[in-house]
């Protein structure tokens, strides 16, 4: 494909990407958090941003976790940064000397975490407008007009997907070097089923941190399990999550942490009958 020809595409995502993405989303508002800082939400989102208006907080036991295992002068990544609560939250908590990388891919998202860095004055999160993928391209990506949270790259993990908008997607190894991003104290992932790609491209740097990182993620079953394999799980997935010897199982439904023995603990029809399973590993001893 010649350089003319990807121009007048390019031009037309960003034309796309200008007008469909705020018809869905509308009107946003700023509100104050119990965590010292306010942000854009979305007056129309049914969930993310609909709790953290009625609550002033995301997702507790997860927020909890990261108070008491985030620390000051620390490396947070936030993968599938949404409208950015993550990304602020640790930046509250590491101070000047700490880093906040936050990737998130689509256009209304992204210019939302934009505004709340300035409007909290957040100099230590840098926002990356792309998606970590396994190579660098633009793809759709597809998106939920009731759960502003729910939004893949596979239109099949997506309810209300009459609308996509499109994004640039990035090799996640590559890109890291690029930005010179080594150290990492806390990964979070959230890519609504897009998470074996993810780890798959960042396995180097997460080997390379793996005494001291805590990775806190959310995992579709689809991809964790594999009938076709001896283990009974995805076989890249396995290795890497193996690799950790504290997991914590996120239990939405008991609304506790609790430490299970081994990703194996999964391997049952419980589990396996589950969307997605939530969990927090680590090769060093977690608070929580």
């Amino acid at each position: 494909m010649n350089n003319k020809i990807i121009k007048i595409k390019m031009n037309i995502y960003k034309l796309w990407n200008r007008v469909i993405p705020p018809l869905l989303h509308g009107d946003t508002k700023i509100i104050k958090t119990k965590h010292n800082f306010s942000m854009y939400i979305y007056k129309r989102d049914r969930v993310i941003s609909k709790e953290i208006n009625d609550t002033g907080i995301w997702e507790p036991l997860e927020t909890n976790f990261l108070l008491s295992n985030l620390n000051k002068n620390d490396c947070f990544i936030d993968i599938g940064a949404n409208i950015g609560y993550y990304s602020f939250l640790a930046s509250t908590i590491i101070g000047n000397e700490g880093f906040v990388y936050s990737f998130e891919p689509t256009s209304s998202h992204f210019n939302l975490i934009k505004e709340t860095i300035k409007l909290n004055k957040f100099y230590n999160i840098k926002p990356f407008n792309v998606a970590i993928c396994s190579d660098d391209s633009f793809r759709k990506i597809y998106l939920n007009y009731k759960n502003f949270g729910n939004l893949s790259l596979m239109k099949k993990n997506v309810r209300f997907n009459l609308l996509h908008e499109y994004i640039q997607c990035v090799n996640g190894d590559n890109f890291f070097k690029i930005q010179n991003i080594g150290k990492i104290d806390f990964l979070k992932i959230d890519v609504e089923g897009f998470e074996n790609i993810v780890l798959k491209n960042l396995q180097n740097i997460i080997a390379d941190n793996s005494k001291h990182i805590i990775i806190m993620l959310e995992i579709w079953n689809k991809n964790l399990f594999d009938k076709g394999e001896a283990t009974g799980f995805n076989k890249n997935i396995y290795s890497i999550l193996s690799s950790f010897v504290n997991i914590l199982y996120i239990d939405k439904r008991k609304n506790k942490l609790t430490y299970i023995d081994g990703i194996n603990f999964f391997n049952t029809d419980e589990y396996k009958n589950e969307d997605m399973i939530n969990i927090i590993l680590s090769n060093k001893e977690l608070q929580y």
